[in-house]
């Protein structure tokens, strides 16, 4: 006979909501193999670790060595090349010199040699242009412009390497000594050539304002009259060539004038000219000759020329009498 608490249990529990999965939550994954790689995988980490520190000492090692190699090579190739006489460096191959060091593998470096190289490389560069600063430059007219300067100072350096013929075991080093300096060189060369072409502009301008003062002094012995000989040095002293001039060779060229006018004289004609003006300050006040100069000492010049040269026509005179009859 049923029993009616059970079974109003029974039907309770039927119309209840049941836990969800209850028997997959128990399950547990098992574990296969676990214990036994672990440790196999272990030793294989380890011994990758050590390889890899292994491999890091033994790089820094060789990085080092290359290091050490290259700070005494160099040292040694700069030592060498140093007391390395003239004819030897450039007439000895690179290896040669290096020959001469204590240290026999010293010639095995190839900082060595790449040092050496490019040392001589330098050196020939810094010869070939002393020869074309001594040699070339004074015997060869004035280049047009700096365009062309540059052109015939690289073409004389090519030929010069070409016409050598130095060979390097390391090229690359070789010219990176010989071609290293070019960019600055050149426009060194460059500065030269605008000073050179500076200098003869100003040469030329002054001959041709000396030439005009020296030809206006000749034009002043044909009697010309002491007011028209200042106007004519007036002009030359205020010639537009006489621009960019500095005051000290305006001057300059006004004691030239001087020495060579009281040399025939003219006393009216220096005075005159005593009262011209040389330049302007720059408030605008005149500056004249007998400000800039002694001209005390040029008027005393030239009254004793012309006392000279009239003592030099009397007697000129007198001897063209000497052949004369007395009667006549």
């Amino acid at each position: 006979m049923s029993n009616p608490i059970a079974s109003a249990l029974g039907t309770q529990r039927q119309f209840t909501k049941q836990p969800e999965a209850p028997y997959q939550k128990r399950l547990i994954t098992p574990s296969f193999g676990g214990g036994i790689s672990a440790s196999v995988d272990n030793n294989a980490m380890s011994l990758a670790r050590s390889l890899g520190l292994l491999g890091t000492g033994l790089i820094g090692e060789a990085v080092a060595m290359d290091k050490r190699a290259e700070m005494i090579g160099k040292a040694e190739a700069d030592r060498i090349f140093a007391v390395t006489n003239e004819k030897d460096r450039e007439k000895l191959a690179t290896l040669d010199i290096l020959g001469k060091s204590g240290n026999f593998d010293i010639a095995d470096n190839p900082y060595a040699v790449a040092r050496i190289d490019e040392l001589r490389g330098q050196h020939l560069n810094t010869l070939f242009k002393q020869e074309y600063e001594n040699d070339v430059i004074p015997n060869q007219d004035l280049p047009d412009n700096s365009q062309q300067n540059i052109l015939n100072f690289e073409t004389f350096m090519d030929n010069k390497l070409k016409d050598s013929g130095v060979k390097a075991y390391n090229r690359t080093a070789f010219e990176k000594g010989f071609y290293g300096s070019r960019p600055l060189d050149v426009l060194q060369q460059d500065a030269n050539y605008r000073k050179r072409r500076q200098a003869d502009l100003e040469s030329s301008r002054n001959a041709a304002i000396i030439a005009k003062g020296d030809d206006l002094v000749l034009q002043s012995l044909s009697g010309m009259s002491p007011e028209d000989f200042a106007k004519k040095a007036q002009d030359w002293q205020t010639d537009p060539m006489l621009t960019g001039m500095s005051t000290a060779d305006r001057i300059k060229l006004v004691e030239g004038m001087a020495k060579s006018l009281s040399s025939h004289g003219n006393m009216e004609q220096m005075k005159a000219w005593g009262d011209t003006i040389v330049y302007h300050k720059n408030d605008g006040t005149p500056v004249r000759v007998k400000e800039v100069i002694p001209f005390g000492t040029y008027t005393e010049m030239t009254e004793k020329a012309g006392v000279h040269l009239l003592n030099q026509k009397t007697r000129n005179f007198l001897d063209s009498l000497k052949d004369v009859p007395s009667a006549a």
